[in-house]
């Protein structure tokens, strides 16, 4: 039987045997995916996999989903790292945001993009203030145009 963690299913009988490391991880992925389906009006539901550490899409046809998903593996990187209060770390965050919109160069992929990161942090593990500093750099960064 699967019981939910805020949109993400655990195998009730693994639940019980998860390591702390585990449970943070679950908690941070939890908190951004209620984001992301709040942004997009979806209900995205994910199932973690204790046993390799993965989450996975549901759905294997919800390519939002899969788009949040190929997010995982940095947030969590992101947040387990140590130093992620320092700017550098948060910079190579808003760095790599930044080199994606530099390869966007349809106008429908960038407006996706953009209402995932417009005003966006990860949630979860930064102090107040490097939340509002990378939120203030994703909106200078989105509020550019890309043309196709």
């Amino acid at each position: 039987m699967l019981s939910a963690i805020k949109s993400i299913y655990v195998d009730r009988e693994i639940k019980k045997d998860l390591s702390s490391s585990q449970i943070f991880n679950l908690g941070i992925v939890s908190v951004n995916l209620e984001d992301f389906n709040k942004r997009f009006q979806s209900n995205i539901v994910l199932e973690f996999d204790s046993f390799t550490n993965t989450f996975s899409c549901l759905s294997d046809e919800n390519d939002l989903g899969a788009w949040f998903c190929d997010g995982i593996g940095e947030l969590l990187a992101f947040a387990n790292n140590p130093n992620h209060q320092t700017k550098d770390i948060i910079d190579q965050y808003i760095n790599s945001r930044k080199t994606e919109v530099d390869h966007l160069r349809i106008s429908s992929l960038f407006e996706s993009y953009r209402k995932r990161y417009i005003h966006y942090t990860p949630i979860g593990f930064l102090n107040d203030a490097n939340e509002m500093y990378i939120k203030n750099q994703m909106d200078v960064l989105l509020d550019i145009k890309v043309v196709a």
